[in-house]
């Protein structure tokens, strides 16, 4: 019986520090799972970011009226700048360009970040410059051709 406590407690004691050294195994993997995970998270919120501030500054672009395109590309561009300032948690703002033409306005913005080796962020949004009077003045017109 002395011998079976004997033989248990020698069983115990040669697994003792195991635990630790799986520990030691485990933990860093994990920790370097949780900032690649973080860090994702930060990456794709700044995409979603540039694509909507693309989108509502193109749009804003969009809605001046009696304005010429140069006016319009200095809107959008202030607009997106505005959208855009202290918001990204990721990545920095590289450059942001607008091309405003007679009926369109495109706004294109690119950044990068440093994750993985430094990515770079780009969404390009674009919106027609539509009067809705006119448009809805050539609706009926059309209907009526078709009457």
């Amino acid at each position: 019986m002395q011998k079976a406590v004997a033989r248990k407690r020698n069983r115990n004691h040669r697994y003792q520090g195991s635990f630790t050294v799986e520990a030691s195994l485990i933990l860093p993997f994990l920790c370097f799972l949780l900032a690649v995970l973080l860090q994702t998270i930060l990456y794709l919120h700044d995409v979603s970011l540039f694509a909507s501030a693309a989108y509502e500054a193109a749009g804003k672009g969009a809605e001046l009226k009696n304005v010429d395109s140069g006016q319009r590309e200095t809107y959008a561009r202030e607009q997106a700048q505005k959208l855009l300032e202290g918001r990204c948690l990721a990545c920095t703002v590289r450059n942001v360009e607008v091309h405003a033409s007679s009926g369109r306005v495109r706004v294109k913005l690119t950044g990068n970040t440093g994750f993985l080796g430094g990515m770079t962020l780009q969404a390009e949004k674009e919106a027609m410059c539509i009067n809705p009077v006119d448009f809805l003045r050539n609706v009926e017109k059309g209907r009526r051709l078709f009457k």
